[in-house]
């Protein structure tokens, strides 16, 4: 190699097209193309031996929403996409052959390389230089032509040697190098104002947020590798204080208690505070805001006294100032030291690298005196007895009786009602009793419907009004299998790297929520299938199974000393959309589910005065779930309900059979209970008592049976919907039912008895006889 140039990062995009031939390429260790020039840059002249390229195969749009029109030609600040990177030595200067190596074609020029390494790797803003993101999207654009990345540039080729193997098997993860903490800092400062006037539910700066974690936790030398790292923009709407924490489970089994480091973001967003703080919800709920806010900062001013002569350079005061609404009040109250970074006066990336390993050793040194000193929180007499999170872990093991549960109140509907109306929510009785005997007949529910119906929204009322454990967690487009959610352990380091569910498999609480926020903008089948495999395994009273991912990641010796599990009571809301840029569901995933439509009943039901008033969520009072006494045990089924039951689930089965609609034992086995429930508060649905039945098996044929129809284009499939509205009735159906569609649809409207299914059938057959499909959204 020629001396008078340093060696180069070269990046090379390989498309679908051209994927066969680089595995051929692989195993002769040579790569070609038509012309020399796609080898070649104005600046660094040709790759020449001793430079690195990094292949990236077939890369896939990272972002949260679907890819942007004219992808991948897009400016440079909303390029985003992940793929494998496979890391190569050149070892040959670029020559010309005639052997053919490929069969579609020659591709003479050519150079021959040595494979260092191999990742999946996020090239996204804050994970990895623009430089580098720009030579991906110019060779994108370009076909696999190779581009250099100046800011990755190699050593001198006097310097430069074979890697060891050592160097290989560390290479294959990415560096503190590949993240930017001032970047990080920044770009969130700067793009959060605008954004948060803008939708939440798939924003871009939103999933930024989110995958801070993983370039964050290469900052973090070996000692805290163990630590969790966790961002948040909010939980269906925007907070007001957006945080990026890393904490010890072992201190803090969450954020909501004990304590941990943390960024916190000013309402203004003008000023960003790298803080020594302590989870604040779980001792605010407990002892209401105000003795919780001042059993806090009693905490805080505590452990100032004894931390401050150690770490002088950091501010132990409340001279803080994130902003006036109760969330930023109640973050100042908690916060024992900090460090402050103005917008516009960000200090350079070795200052911030820095600071944080100092706050990180302050928070090591917290963590020794908590587990080993005193109690660090004195209560006067006259004060609230404090959480959980105000007691030192030695005192915790000494005592006899287990933590006192939050305080509950008995469940009671109109109470409920009055609460969620009273935030501005817009709810009928029949809409939340419907959802909430779906949950508790199986605990699994797809909320579908337009954007902006408040379906994400309802899921985080849900949890603070049965005091769940909400875990909000937007899907990502590039999801592919179970280890996206979950995790996985790198087979190279031997370390579990954490997925988005980490939180929720730490989680102590008794009964969870997790809510999969656009849960079809990727293929359910393949990200949720240890999910789908867990359900109805028959092992009572639980619904969840073994999951498949989790076991392995328990079972291996590398994994944590503590097992990853999920909650014993976890109920799972998944909310959707429909439209062109989404993923199918298939009738297996249907077929296990409540899929319940939250599109607005009408004009009534429209919400325009205010946005809902979350400071009221947070001071209610959770109450006690379930709302109704389960059934089984000493709770039995009405026998004459259950023949009414299964005389409509004949009816039911007659007409679907053979078509796609056609069910088995567990939902009707399901429906039966949900009628079940139903039937005993026929005053919250607003229903006669002769009609309540009709009016609940309605529901379940819309919910259950009629989704897995969505899609179809077959006519015995349209056949059997029509059919099932004259047996249902107790009428005989026609030979040719297709052929009598509007007689049958009118007689179905004036009879009455099921108008959701009547209105739902219609729209099938309408958009089947106009588009050649039926579509149920």
């Amino acid at each position: 190699m020629s001396a008078q140039r340093p060696a180069v990062d070269w990046y090379i995009v390989v498309g679908e097209k051209a994927h066969p031939n680089f595995l051929r390429a692989l195993q002769a260790e040579v790569w070609g193309a038509k012309e020399a020039r796609l080898f070649q840059d104005a600046q660094f002249g040709f790759i020449q031996p001793g430079d690195r390229v990094h292949f990236v195969i077939t890369p896939e749009w990272a972002g949260p929403r679907p890819a942007p029109e004219g992808f991948p030609r897009i400016l440079l600040e909303h390029y985003q996409v992940r793929g494998r990177e496979i890391e190569v030595e050149v070892t040959s200067p670029v020559f010309r052959a005639e052997d053919q190596v490929w069969p579609d074609d020659l591709y003479p020029w050519r150079f021959r390389f040595r494979k260092t390494a191999e990742r999946e790797r996020q090239f996204v803003p804050g994970l990895v230089p623009d430089a580098v993101r720009d030579a991906v999207r110019i060779s994108h654009l370009q076909q696999g032509r190779a581009q250099p990345a100046v800011a990755g540039a190699a050593p001198p080729p006097d310097t430069a040697r074979a890697p060891t193997a050592e160097q290989v098997e560390t290479s294959t993860a990415p560096s503190p190098a590949d993240f930017s903490l001032r970047d990080t800092l920044q770009r969130i400062l700067t793009a959060y104002p605008a954004a948060r006037r803008e939708p939440f539910s798939g924003h871009p700066l939103a999933a930024f947020i989110r995958q801070v974690p993983q370039g964050l936790r290469l900052l973090l030398p070996r000692e805290y590798r163990a630590y969790a790292i966790e961002a948040s923009a909010g939980q269906g709407n925007w907070a007001g204080v957006p945080w990026i924490a890393i904490r010890n489970p072992q201190l803090a089994p969450s954020v909501q208690s004990g304590p941990y480091v943390v960024y916190l973001f000013a309402e203004g967003m003008d000023q960003v505070y790298l803080c020594l703080s302590q989870g604040v919800t779980d001792l605010i709920a407990r002892l209401k805001r105000a003795a919780g806010r001042a059993q806090l900062a009693r905490q805080a001013q505590t452990w100032r006294s004894r931390l401050a002569p150690q770490w002088p350079q950091i501010h132990w005061d409340d001279g803080m100032h994130l902003g006036n609404g109760n969330l930023a009040q109640d973050y100042k109250a908690a916060t024992m030291g900090y460090l402050a970074y103005r917008r516009d006066q960000l200090p350079k990336e070795d200052v911030l690298r820095e600071d944080l390993l100092r706050m990180l050793q302050a928070y090591r040194s917290l963590g020794d005196q908590w587990k080993d000193g005193p109690a660090p929180y004195p209560v006067a007499p006259e004060d609230p007895l404090p959480s959980e999170m105000g007691t030192p872990t030695h005192a915790r093991e000494s005592e006899s009786e287990p933590p006192r549960p939050a305080p509950r109140q008995p469940f009671q509907w109109e109470a409920a009602m009055e609460q969620i109306r009273a935030i501005g929510y817009a709810v009928t009785p029949d809409m939340l009793a419907n959802i909430l005997i779906s949950l508790l007949v199986r605990p699994f529910v797809i909320l579908s419907g337009r954007s902006g119906t408040g379906k994400t929204s309802l899921a985080r009322i849900l949890a603070h009004l049965f005091g769940w454990d909400p875990h909000i967690v937007a899907v990502n487009p590039a999801w592919a299998d179970p280890t996206d959610l979950f995790g996985y352990l790198s087979p190279l380091t031997q370390q579990r790297v954490a997925g988005p569910l980490e939180p929720l498999l730490r989680s102590s609480a008794p009964t969870a929520l997790l809510c999969l926020d656009e849960f079809n903008v990727a293929k359910v089948e393949h990200y949720f299938s240890d999910f789908i495999s867990a359900m109805d395994h028959d092992l009572p009273p639980r619904f969840w199974g073994p999951l498949e991912t989790l076991t392995r990641l328990n079972a291996r010796p590398e994994a944590s000393a503590e097992p990853l599990r999920l909650p014993p009571d976890l109920l799972v809301i998944a909310t959707m959309n429909f439209d062109d840029s989404v993923q199918s569901l298939t009738p297996r995933m249907l077929d296990r589910a409540h899929v319940i439509e939250m599109d607005l009943e009408g004009p009534d039901t429209l919400v325009v005065a205010e946005s809902l008033r979350w400071t009221e969520v947070e001071r209610w009072t959770p109450m006690t779930w379930p709302p109704l006494a389960r059934i089984g045990g000493d709770v039995a089924i009405d026998p004459d309900l259950r023949r009414a039951v299964a005389e409509r689930l004949r009816a039911a089965f007659l007409a679907l059979a053979g078509s796609r609609g056609q069910f088995g034992h567990r939902p009707a086995q399901e429906i039966l209970r949900y009628c079940a429930y139903g039937t005993q508060i026929p005053e919250v649905f607003g229903q006669d008592p002769d009609r309540l039945l009709d009016h609940l098996f309605d529901r379940q044929l819309v919910q259950r049976l009629l989704p897995k129809f969505h899609g179809t284009g077959a006519a015995r499939d349209i056949n059997a919907l029509l059919r099932l509205l004259p047996l249902l009735d107790g009428e005989e159906s026609p030979p040719d039912p297709l052929q009598e569609a509007p007689a049958l649809l009118q007689r179905a409207r004036e009879a009455g008895r099921f108008p959701r299914t009547a209105a739902k059938v219609e729209q099938l057959v309408r958009t089947f006889q106009e588009d050649g499909y039926a579509s149920y959204w």
